[in-house]
């Protein structure tokens, strides 16, 4: 009954706060257009995609997070207001939509907060984050040119409570104009004057438009997905080798408390130890129950599902002779 009236509503919720919020976002150019695949972009203007549930629950996150830190915001002297809209001056068809936008009175001072809810906090903010600050800086540097602008993104995972900022951004001209020439080949693509290219990374993997794209490809990992796999390999080593330490540590423990259950705590340090005796367990072999019993076999078992396996190897470097 309750995932009935979640599917029924959520889809209405989520339409009515995105109107209200952002508008019709296929009659402009946006923050997450620019910073994305041009090809997602137009397709996503000329064709909407329909959101599963699991997808709309997503964006309700990112929600909670804005709402947290307008909740502590709203307990300070500062001024400022949330899901600012800049519009460049001379196409009113590019627009941005600031999570955070503070400002002083004279609005000689400008800070621009980007908030992003994710499942582990990444070692440095994503290209396609870096790319939406910088749009939204440059729209406000046109707004307001005498200003100091700066810039930031909040990263805040939900799950666990970790949280960084990544600050110090200001106005980059190049880089503006780089995303403004961006913005008016994906609005030609919207009114098919040209074809919208194509930006393979990390993001294809949950585009709702992959299946018919002309460049995706499975086998051929694009430069953001590379240094992934290159982090993972490394995060790797790193857990063997941390893993091999702490085996080493237990052995030393245990060889002092031996393997009978004990607990044991000093007061000074707050360090409690506890040790469990070793225990064994009976099992029944899969393959010979099979073979030897393969109607009770049938009859009990399970089927189980396990995410598909991984595995990461960097290459050691050759040594010219």
């Amino acid at each position: 009954m309750l995932s009935e009236i979640i599917e029924k509503t959520l889809p209405k919720i989520n339409k009515e706060q995105s109107n209200k919020e952002l508008g019709d976002r296929t009659k402009y150019i946006g923050s997450s257009d620019v910073s994305g695949c041009p090809r997602k972009a137009v397709l996503s203007k000329l064709s909407p995609p329909e959101h599963d549930i699991e997808t709309l629950i997503s964006f309700e996150r990112g929600h909670l997070a804005e709402k947290i830190l307008l909740k502590i915001f709203g307990r300070t002297n500062y001024k400022y207001s949330t899901q600012e809209e800049l519009i460049h001056p001379e196409y009113p068809h590019f627009k941005a939509h600031v999570d955070f936008f503070f400002y002083s009175k004279d609005m000689k001072s400008i800070g621009i907060c980007e908030v992003k809810t994710t499942s582990g906090i990444p070692d440095k903010p994503y290209e396609g984050w870096v790319s939406q600050l910088y749009w939204q800086m440059g729209l406000a540097k046109l707004i307001y040119p005498d200003a100091k602008i700066k810039g930031a993104i909040f990263a805040l995972d939900l799950n666990t409570g970790e949280r960084k900022e990544f600050n110090s951004y200001e106005p980059f001209d190049l880089i503006f104009e780089q995303l403004v020439e961006k913005a008016q080949n994906i609005w030609s693509a919207v009114n098919g004057d040209v074809k919208p290219e194509c930006e393979p990374s990390l993001l294809c993997g949950h585009c709702e438009y992959q299946i018919d794209c002309p460049v995706y490809d499975r086998g051929k990992l694009p430069e953001d997905v590379w240094n992934l796999a290159l982090s993972y390999a490394d995060k790797k080593a790193q857990e063997k080798e941390l893993k091999n330490k702490l085996d080493k540590i237990r052995d030393d423990i245990l060889k002092y408390t031996g393997d009978e259950k004990l607990s044991a705590t000093n007061e000074d340090l707050m360090l409690s130890v506890s040790v469990t005796a070793p225990r064994t367990s009976e099992f029944v072999k899969g393959a010979d129950l099979k073979e030897k019993y393969p109607e009770i076999f049938e009859e009990c078992k399970e089927t189980r599902e396990f995410p598909a396996s991984l595995k990461v190897f960097k290459k050691k470097k050759r040594v010219k002779k």
